[in-house]
Protein backbone atom coordinates (compact mmCIF):
# COMPACT_ATOMS: atom_id res chain seq x y z
CA UNK A 1 0.00 0.00 0.00
CA UNK A 2 1.19 3.55 -0.69
CA UNK A 3 1.81 6.17 1.99
CA UNK A 4 -1.40 7.89 0.86
CA UNK A 5 -3.30 4.61 1.31
CA UNK A 6 -1.75 4.03 4.74
CA UNK A 7 -2.72 7.50 6.00
CA UNK A 8 -6.20 7.08 4.56
CA UNK A 9 -6.77 3.70 6.23
CA UNK A 10 -5.57 4.85 9.66
CA UNK A 11 -7.69 8.01 9.67
CA UNK A 12 -10.69 6.31 8.07
CA UNK A 13 -10.56 3.85 10.94
CA UNK A 14 -10.27 6.63 13.52
CA UNK A 15 -12.93 8.96 12.08
CA UNK A 16 -15.41 7.02 9.93
CA UNK A 17 -17.87 6.68 12.80
CA UNK A 18 -18.42 10.42 12.46
CA UNK A 19 -18.62 10.61 8.66
CA UNK A 20 -16.97 9.55 5.39
CA UNK A 21 -13.24 10.29 5.31
CA UNK A 22 -11.39 11.79 2.31
CA UNK A 23 -7.82 12.97 1.81
CA UNK A 24 -7.90 15.90 -0.59
CA UNK A 25 -5.65 18.51 -2.15
CA UNK A 26 -1.90 18.58 -2.28
CA UNK A 27 -1.09 15.18 -0.79
CA UNK A 28 -3.09 13.43 -3.51
CA UNK A 29 -1.57 15.64 -6.22
CA UNK A 30 1.93 14.97 -4.87
CA UNK A 31 1.22 11.22 -4.76
CA UNK A 32 0.17 11.30 -8.42
CA UNK A 33 3.32 13.26 -9.30
CA UNK A 34 5.59 10.85 -7.39
CA UNK A 35 6.50 13.52 -4.81
CA UNK A 36 6.58 13.32 -1.00
CA UNK A 37 3.62 15.16 0.53
CA UNK A 38 4.44 17.90 3.04
CA UNK A 39 1.19 17.14 4.89
CA UNK A 40 -2.11 15.30 4.49
CA UNK A 41 -5.45 17.12 4.63
CA UNK A 42 -8.04 14.68 5.96
CA UNK A 43 -11.67 15.79 5.63
CA UNK A 44 -14.69 14.28 7.34
CA UNK A 45 -17.62 14.83 4.98
CA UNK A 46 -20.98 16.14 6.12
CA UNK A 47 -19.74 17.45 9.45
CA UNK A 48 -20.34 20.78 11.12
CA UNK A 49 -17.34 22.25 12.92
CA UNK A 50 -19.47 24.04 15.52
CA UNK A 51 -21.37 20.95 16.64
CA UNK A 52 -18.97 18.10 15.77
CA UNK A 53 -15.52 19.64 16.21
CA UNK A 54 -15.12 18.04 19.64
CA UNK A 55 -16.23 14.63 18.37
CA UNK A 56 -13.63 14.88 15.61
CA UNK A 57 -10.88 15.93 18.01
CA UNK A 58 -11.47 13.01 20.39
CA UNK A 59 -10.13 10.25 18.07
CA UNK A 60 -6.98 12.37 17.62
CA UNK A 61 -6.31 12.90 21.33
CA UNK A 62 -3.71 10.12 21.64
CA UNK A 63 -1.62 11.52 18.77
CA UNK A 64 1.11 14.16 19.09
CA UNK A 65 -0.50 17.55 18.60
CA UNK A 66 1.27 20.02 16.33
CA UNK A 67 1.00 23.58 17.58
CA UNK A 68 0.28 26.48 15.22
CA UNK A 69 3.83 27.72 15.84
CA UNK A 70 5.21 24.43 14.49
CA UNK A 71 2.88 24.18 11.52
CA UNK A 72 0.51 26.87 10.37
CA UNK A 73 -2.39 26.64 8.03
CA UNK A 74 -5.44 28.82 8.16
CA UNK A 75 -8.48 26.71 7.41
CA UNK A 76 -11.87 27.68 8.78
CA UNK A 77 -12.80 24.07 9.58
CA UNK A 78 -9.48 22.85 10.99
CA UNK A 79 -10.16 20.53 13.93
CA UNK A 80 -6.57 19.61 14.70
CA UNK A 81 -3.08 19.12 13.36
CA UNK A 82 -1.31 15.97 14.52
CA UNK A 83 1.70 13.82 13.74
CA UNK A 84 1.23 10.22 12.77
CA UNK A 85 4.14 7.98 11.82
CA UNK A 86 6.31 10.99 10.97
CA UNK A 87 3.69 12.75 8.82
CA UNK A 88 1.74 15.91 9.58
CA UNK A 89 -2.01 15.29 9.32
CA UNK A 90 -4.57 18.09 9.35
CA UNK A 91 -8.10 16.97 10.15
CA UNK A 92 -10.96 19.16 8.98
CA UNK A 93 -14.70 19.05 9.18
CA UNK A 94 -16.59 20.03 6.05
CA UNK A 95 -20.27 20.45 5.30
CA UNK A 96 -19.60 19.02 1.81
CA UNK A 97 -21.34 15.65 1.55
CA UNK A 98 -19.51 14.24 -1.48
CA UNK A 99 -15.99 14.22 -2.88
CA UNK A 100 -17.10 16.35 -5.86
CA UNK A 101 -18.74 18.90 -3.58
CA UNK A 102 -15.58 19.06 -1.45
CA UNK A 103 -13.33 19.56 -4.48
CA UNK A 104 -15.64 22.32 -5.74
CA UNK A 105 -14.71 24.34 -2.62
CA UNK A 106 -10.97 24.35 -3.50
CA UNK A 107 -9.37 27.44 -5.00
CA UNK A 108 -6.67 26.39 -7.52
CA UNK A 109 -6.62 23.75 -10.27
CA UNK A 110 -3.51 22.28 -8.60
CA UNK A 111 -5.64 21.21 -5.59
CA UNK A 112 -8.48 19.37 -7.34
CA UNK A 113 -7.52 15.83 -6.31
CA UNK A 114 -8.96 13.51 -3.65
CA UNK A 115 -8.62 9.98 -2.33
CA UNK A 116 -11.23 7.90 -0.52
CA UNK A 117 -9.88 4.48 -1.40
CA UNK A 118 -9.76 5.53 -5.04
CA UNK A 119 -8.44 8.61 -6.81
CA UNK A 120 -10.82 11.42 -7.79
CA UNK A 121 -9.59 14.25 -10.03
CA UNK A 122 -11.29 17.36 -11.38
CA UNK A 123 -8.04 18.26 -13.15
CA UNK A 124 -5.82 16.20 -15.42
CA UNK A 125 -2.54 15.60 -13.55
CA UNK A 126 -0.79 16.34 -16.86
CA UNK A 127 -1.91 19.98 -16.42
CA UNK A 128 0.06 20.29 -13.16
CA UNK A 129 3.78 20.97 -13.08
CA UNK A 130 6.60 23.10 -14.39
CA UNK A 131 5.54 25.33 -17.26
CA UNK A 132 1.83 24.51 -16.98
CA UNK A 133 -0.60 27.31 -16.15
CA UNK A 134 -1.87 27.74 -12.61
CA UNK A 135 -5.58 28.62 -12.82
CA UNK A 136 -8.25 29.65 -10.36
CA UNK A 137 -10.99 27.10 -9.88
CA UNK A 138 -12.90 29.13 -7.28
CA UNK A 139 -12.09 32.14 -5.11
CA UNK A 140 -12.57 31.09 -1.51
CA UNK A 141 -11.02 33.83 0.60
CA UNK A 142 -9.45 36.40 -1.80
CA UNK A 143 -6.28 37.17 0.17
CA UNK A 144 -5.68 33.51 1.05
CA UNK A 145 -6.32 32.45 -2.55
CA UNK A 146 -3.86 35.09 -3.79
CA UNK A 147 -1.16 34.02 -1.30
CA UNK A 148 -1.63 30.35 -2.14
CA UNK A 149 -1.42 31.16 -5.85
CA UNK A 150 1.97 32.82 -5.42
CA UNK A 151 3.25 29.93 -3.26
CA UNK A 152 2.03 27.31 -5.77
CA UNK A 153 3.45 29.29 -8.68
CA UNK A 154 6.88 29.40 -7.06
CA UNK A 155 6.91 25.83 -5.72
CA UNK A 156 5.73 24.16 -8.93
CA UNK A 157 7.16 26.70 -11.41
CA UNK A 158 3.69 27.29 -12.83
CA UNK A 159 2.92 30.78 -14.13
CA UNK A 160 -0.17 32.60 -12.92
CA UNK A 161 -2.57 34.12 -15.40
CA UNK A 162 -2.44 37.92 -15.27
CA UNK A 163 -6.26 37.99 -15.35
CA UNK A 164 -6.42 35.77 -12.23
CA UNK A 165 -3.95 37.97 -10.33
CA UNK A 166 -5.85 41.13 -11.32
CA UNK A 167 -9.18 39.56 -10.32
CA UNK A 168 -7.81 38.52 -6.93
CA UNK A 169 -6.23 41.93 -6.31
CA UNK A 170 -9.56 43.63 -7.09
CA UNK A 171 -11.36 41.27 -4.69
CA UNK A 172 -8.76 41.85 -1.94
CA UNK A 173 -9.08 45.62 -2.38
CA UNK A 174 -12.86 45.36 -2.23
CA UNK A 175 -12.59 43.80 1.24
CA UNK A 176 -10.14 46.35 2.69
CA UNK A 177 -11.03 49.36 4.80
CA UNK A 178 -10.43 52.81 3.31
CA UNK A 179 -7.72 54.80 5.05
CA UNK A 180 -8.89 58.05 6.63
CA UNK A 181 -7.91 61.18 4.72
CA UNK A 182 -5.01 63.17 6.14
CA UNK A 183 -6.06 66.39 7.88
Amino acid sequence: MSRLGDVYEVFRHRLSGIGPVVIAGGAVRDHLMGLVAKDYDVFVLGTDFETQGGALASPLSNLEQVTPLDFHKSEPFLVGTVKWDGSVIQVMSTPATSVDALLDTFDWNICLFAYDGSIHAKEDIGNVGKGRTLRIHKVTYPLSTLRRGFRFSERYEMPLLKSDVERLCREVLATTIEEPEAA
